[in-house]
């Protein structure tokens, strides 16, 4: 068995076989350089993990550094929700900011982050979603709206929740709908800005940490991309209707004590897979 050249690494990533373009673009939440691939029309953020004392066998061959690069799919709207920002460029006169074509808008990052025109193609169908459009034909310009932008974040939220909640993982069972959904705002809060986490925080009336808040039950804001079927047997996306209070609180038992315990148990053991970024390192 040959050892690998020193600058081999082991990589794993989503849609193997096609080729890729790895770029430089900016982390929404921090603004800072972040590593990812652009393949099969697809963004996916690579981050690295590494066990100490590891090596990997490849082959006939050992690859000395034990590490791994994982690529993982990433919504691109998220890298471009702080460049949409900046971009619609708003004054006093221009509270909501201009319309601007989309190849205005990415060049202002372009100095930058020379990949970020890569994205065009991989957005220009989803910008809808989080912008108001005008323009006919190809000649098309976008505003970022802010109400479109937090109706689309709740729907990942709902999406997040139901997959906790109906999961093979009965960790989350315990915490109830809303608990579910305030973890699932605290998970998103690795891709958005703290303000966009404030705006999706009061839509749905969390005040606190998602493992001890109370969150006062709220409908998720709604829109037209953002529905599931009446008949479907669990909602993929936003509820319709808020939940209900219980009429009056009663008097707990010792029953109701012995659940209390173990959810709050559910919770704290939970507590720890609410950061993707405490396993793995962005390069």
């Amino acid at each position: 068995m040959s050892k690998a050249p020193s600058n081999d690494r082991v990589f794993i990533g989503y849609g193997s076989g096609a080729e890729g373009k790895f770029a430089k673009l900016p982390d929404p939440r921090t603004g800072k350089a972040n590593s990812y691939l652009l393949r099969s029309g697809s963004l996916q953020e690579i981050n690295w993990f590494k066990l100490r004392l590891t090596s990997w066998f490849v082959g006939e061959s050992v690859v000395e550094d034990g590490g791994v690069y994982m690529s993982t799919l990433v919504d691109p709207l998220f890298v471009l929700l702080p460049i949409l920002e900046q971009g619609r460029q708003t004054t006093t006169e221009k509270p909501q900011g201009q319309f601007r074509p989309l190849e205005d808008i990415l060049m202002d990052a372009q100095a930058q982050y020379p990949a970020m025109e890569l994205l065009k193609d991989a957005v220009s169908a989803s910008l809808p979603l989080i912008c108001q459009v005008a323009g006919r034909g190809s000649d098309k310009y976008y505003r970022l709206d802010d109400d479109q932008v937090v109706a689309w974040l709740a729907c990942k939220v709902e999406q997040l929740a139901e997959s906790l909640l109906h999961g093979p993982n009965q960790a989350f069972a315990g915490m109830g709908k809303a608990g579910v959904r305030a973890y699932a705002v605290e998970f998103l809060s690795e891709w958005v800005s703290e303000s966009w986490l404030e705006k999706l925080q009061k839509a749905f009336g969390i005040t606190a940490s998602p493992i001890t808040a109370q969150a006062t039950p709220k409908a998720a804001p709604t829109s037209k991309w953002c529905t599931a079927p009446e008949s479907a047997e669990v909602m993929q996306f936003a509820d319709k209707a808020p939940a209900k209070r219980p009429a009056a609180v009663q008097k707990s038992t010792p029953a109701d004590k012995a659940r209390q315990t173990k959810m709050a148990k559910l919770a704290k053991d939970s507590k720890g897979m609410a950061k993707m970024s405490s396993f793995f390192t962005k390069r």
